[in-house]
């Protein structure tokens, strides 16, 4: 996981970590093999943070990360509709997009019970 660009108050910490634990990978790519211990023992801190962090969200949190601006969306998505033969089917979404710089497709069926 990549570092965060806008961290909420209780990602703060995490944040913190992920600063220090790039620092010293780019001492690592430099060739200063001192620090493969730290290295490690900080990628363990930042897996039990977060954890800590996430396993342990009130109401509130849990809404300000579902709004959270750095969250992923599919901004470029394409819908295809219909099929060659018939009609086109609202229990069945298909499409391409890109979540981050991963490109992708997605078929999703829908309940009837959900459709509008």
């Amino acid at each position: 996981m990549g570092l965060i660009k806008h961290p909420l108050e209780f990602e703060k910490p995490i944040v913190e970590l992920e600063a220090l634990l790039e620092r010293l990978k780019n001492q690592l790519e430099a060739g200063d093999a001192s620090c493969r211990d730290e290295f490690a023992k900080t990628e363990q801190r930042i897996a039990k943070m977060r954890t800590e962090v996430y396993g342990k969200l009130n109401a509130y949190q849990r809404v300000q990360l579902s709004r959270h601006f750095d969250r992923p969306c599919t901004v470029d998505f394409i819908e295809f509709h219909g099929d060659r033969l018939f009609k086109d089917d609202p229990a069945i979404v298909g499409g391409t997009g890109r979540l981050g710089s991963r490109i992708g497709k997605s078929i999703i069926t829908k309940n009837t019970k959900q459709l509008p």
